[in-house]
């Protein structure tokens, strides 16, 4: 048994007064009587065995390339993409329950509608102006490409100034094409492999989490 608390709709003493009871009360029956704690909503992907065995040797092989690269001072970019879900505060938006594993996963919406699709690219330190796409298209692997070549490369190449780089990627429909990986081959410093890179990390994709 687990109930949702949305703090905006308790503040005041308003939850208290709807049930006509003392805020003492309410405490002792989260606190002590059905043993809750307040969880923030979480979020993530819900992966099988399989899949987290093959995440954590991706994980593993990823990590070593960035503890020993093939050059010193490499510099690492990746790319944002800025998503058409509801926000979702999480310090307000809570879930009393008994462990955190009672607390379930918040569904993507995807139904705000918004005037285009953006996507920085981003260093640490640097941010590149964000790129809007036209509403509704959906990127094959020849816009992406263009993309990269009209917008993102010759970015990255200023700001490298000739020291090595990676470009990062995630396994999108449109990074795993085999004329996109030829055309990183041919152009980009260094890339990851859409297999290696994994999507939905806090770690690796902090654009995600802290933008």
């Amino acid at each position: 048994m687990n109930c949702r608390c949305e703090c905006s709709r308790i503040r005041g003493l308003a939850f208290e007064r709807e049930i006509d009871v003392t805020p003492n009360t309410v405490k002792h029956a989260l606190n002590e009587d059905l043993r809750y704690t307040s969880y923030k909503r979480r979020s993530g992907q819900l992966l099988a065995q399989k899949g987290r065995k093959t995440r954590l040797a991706h994980a593993k092989k990823l990590l070593n390339m960035i503890k020993h690269p093939a050059e010193p001072e490499t510099i690492w970019f990746f790319e944002k993409d800025f998503c058409q879900d509801q926000k979702l505060n999480v310090q307000i938006n809570r879930w009393l329950a008994y462990c955190a594993a009672d607390v379930p996963w918040p569904r993507a919406t995807n139904k705000i509608p918004t005037n285009g699709h953006g996507v920085r690219e981003r260093v640490i330190g640097r941010v590149m102006s964000p790129h809007f796409f036209d509403q509704g298209l959906k990127l094959n692997a020849k816009g992406y490409v263009k993309l990269l070549d009209t917008v993102a490369k010759p970015w990255i190449t200023k700001l490298a100034n000739a020291r090595p780089y990676v470009w990062q990627q995630d396994s999108a429909p449109c990074h795993t094409v085999a004329k996109l990986q030829k055309w990183l081959k041919d152009n980009f410093y260094d890339f990851t492999t859409p297999n290696v890179w994994p999507p939905s990390s806090p770690d690796l994709n902090p654009m995600d989490y802290c933008v």
